[in-house]
């Protein structure tokens, strides 16, 4: 029964397995008490600190079986296009791409979190307080604090280590790895380029909603070294999934399902015993693509500095 030791989103336990480290342990605290409210639910995992190197993922805490479903995302957590679209009417107005769409939205929701404190009880931030912090209008005040909170729970310039933030010497030392590390950069590098013109394109059409200098160029490039690391193909639909996006990937790992009331669920296609670290599947993505798009490789590779690049 995938239903058997679920686990809610509070910190009465399983918060703490495997030690919270970082700088930005209090702001994954909040997030995963946010997600609690809003309807999230791990099955048997817990979100863990696999240190500086690796960051976050998820442990077993229990024995789990093919077939179940660990993880459960409602979807009104989902960030969509049509999810960012609804946040920043001028997205649907401008008819922006996809990828620059999130971008946007999440250089929009960066700016909430740096402007809007949030208010804080024992088990963090409640739905009701919340929404007295923001003044985003009636319709859009809970999606607001939540792109607030959800924001200031990711990765800063100084964690990501994908080809948008590697330096000359990290990209040579890269693309001396062969034809294909040099390719998936360049793909990588031709997506960010173009979005950038784009967004350059769209600033000068909407200048009083997106000229303004939150929407600065290292805030854009952080955002869109976050697409690129972040973002899923659910279904052909790109998107940004809280709490999902912290699984590591691994080819045998779980995949991305639907229910009947829309919400994503991370289905196991292999038993884990309790300890084991739970991964999802980002696709069939080979080490030069997750090197570009992750920062890192799964293997060890001639040339790197070891089996992981970061």
């Amino acid at each position: 029964n995938n239903n058997n030791n679920k686990t809610q989103m509070d910190s009465s336990g399983w918060l703490s397995q495997g030690g919270w480290q970082g700088r930005d342990a209090a702001a994954v605290d909040k997030l995963l008490h946010w997600a609690g409210e809003d309807g999230a639910e791990l099955r048997g995992v817990a979100v863990v600190s696999f240190g500086p190197e690796r960051g976050y993922g998820m442990r077993a805490t229990r024995q789990i079986a093919p077939g179940e479903h660990i993880v459960c995302l409602p979807r009104c957590m989902h960030v969509t296009p049509a999810r960012c679209q609804r946040d920043m009417p001028v997205l649907r107005k401008a008819r922006a791409a996809d990828f620059s769409t999130l971008v946007l939205w999440l250089v929009h929701s960066q700016e909430l979190a740096d402007h809007h404190q949030q208010p804080e009880k024992d088990q963090g931030v409640t739905a009701t307080a919340a929404a007295a912090a923001v003044e985003e209008g009636a319709a859009a005040v809970e999606g607001a604090v939540g792109a607030a909170i959800y924001t200031r729970a990711l990765p800063g310039p100084a964690e990501l280590g994908n080809a948008v933030y590697m330096s000359e010497e990290q990209l040579s030392s890269a693309r001396a790895l062969g034809e294909d590390y040099a390719r998936a950069i360049s793909v990588v590098q031709s997506r960010v380029s173009s979005c950038t013109r784009y967004i350059q394109d769209l600033q000068a059409e909407y200048p009083k909603e997106l000229g303004t200098s939150a929407f600065s160029p290292s805030r854009l490039r952080w955002a869109q070294a976050i697409v690129c690391s972040r973002g899923l193909s659910v279904n052909g639909a790109s998107m940004l999934l809280p709490v999902i996006d912290m699984l590591n990937h691994a080819k045998d790992g779980c995949v991305l399902r639907f229910n009947d009331a829309g919400a994503i669920l991370v289905t196991t296609t292999r038993g884990y015993d309790e300890g084991d670290e739970v991964c999802l599947c980002y696709g069939d993505k080979q080490a030069p693509e997750l090197l570009a798009n992750y920062g890192y490789t799964p293997q060890t590779v001639t040339g790197s500095e070891g089996g992981e690049c970061s």
